[in-house]
């Protein structure tokens, strides 16, 4: 008679213990890829609402106002009519979660928080940088583009 050889209850164990400490660090691997990713997704946004900030002050004639709020992971763009008071929000957005505001440093004077945008192509030249979750800091700059004609 054949003896029959099978896995023990203690091998099997040993298996599915080795298996989730290779799964655990999976996961935390792919836990800081997701930061980043965060991370680049939040300042590609705030680098496509400077631009439409631009082509809003040149469309409207006006200036174009990006608002940063520092506390609430927020940020707008409001066109600011010169002739009368009036204020229109053309666009919102806010940072994903793990990301925030670290500080806006403004070169030229203007209100906390705030880069303005005029129609000749002028702007307020600073930074913002944000902080993803595992301390990475990301640099975003403002500078100012002089003689751009309204179209």
């Amino acid at each position: 008679m054949r003896r029959r050889y099978s896995f023990t209850l203690i091998e099997m164990m040993l298996v599915v213990l080795v298996l989730a400490v290779l799964a655990g660090a999976v996961v935390s691997n792919l836990s800081g890829v997701y930061a980043g990713i965060s991370l680049e997704s939040a300042a590609n946004d705030i680098e496509g609402a400077v631009v439409r900030a631009s082509q809003v002050a040149r469309r409207d004639r006006a200036t174009a106002v990006l608002s940063f709020q520092m506390n609430d992971r927020s940020y707008f763009l409001k066109s600011e009519s010169e002739n009368s008071s009036s204020v229109r929000i053309e666009w919102e957005g806010f940072l994903p979660s793990g990301v925030s505001f670290v500080r806006l440093n403004m070169k030229t004077s203007s209100r906390y928080g705030q880069v303005r945008f005029h129609p000749d192509g002028r702007s307020n030249e600073g930074e913002l940088i944000l902080r993803g979750r595992r301390g990475t800091q990301r640099r975003i700059l403002f500078t100012s583009v002089p003689g751009v004609a309204p179209q």
